[in-house]
């Protein structure tokens, strides 16, 4: 584990015990609708191209639906939905609903319920499946599926 992470890993854990996570935060994956006003969109076209823009309000709250979520990749292998999923939940035994969502170029995201499930995923590295390392990120709002490799990857 780089000193990096060791440095700030005790503030996301119980400062009287560093061998338990604090698990006082859980969220609903069921709805993450946002409720639109009038002004959190606009629409028109340009150059003959329609165009939609969101308030930063809209902006806002779509990253904060973002806030217990990985980024997976499987390195070197390419792996179904169904067989990442059943594979992350028996290594990882989460104690909350986990939602897994499909992304482009073999990625996958990973929205927690449970803070602290999602801290186990994120700091007990390295995780592996059929002898492939899986990547481990925080979502970013600089993510991006494009790249052919994660930008960060927890060590």
């Amino acid at each position: 584990m780089s000193a990096a992470w060791q440095q700030w890993r005790p503030q996301l854990q119980n400062p009287g015990d560093s061998d338990h996570v604090v698990d006082d935060d859980l969220i609903s994956l069921d709805d993450d609708d946002i409720d639109l006003l009038e002004d959190d969109i606009q629409t028109g076209e340009a150059d003959g191209i329609p165009f939609i823009v969101f308030s930063d309000r809209v902006k806002d709250l779509a990253i904060n639906t973002m806030e217990f979520t990985l980024v997976l990749k499987v390195l070197g292998h390419r792996v179904s939905y169904t067989t990442f999923f059943n594979r992350i939940t028996g290594i990882w035994k989460p104690s909350h609903q986990i939602k897994l969502i499909d992304i482009e170029n073999d990625y996958f995201l990973v929205k927690f319920s449970s803070r602290s499930d999602y801290i186990h995923a994120l700091t007990d590295v390295p995780w592996t499946i059929f002898g492939h390392y899986i990547t481990v990120e925080p979502w970013s709002v600089d993510f991006n599926p494009q790249q052919d490799y994660p930008s960060h990857i927890m060590a």
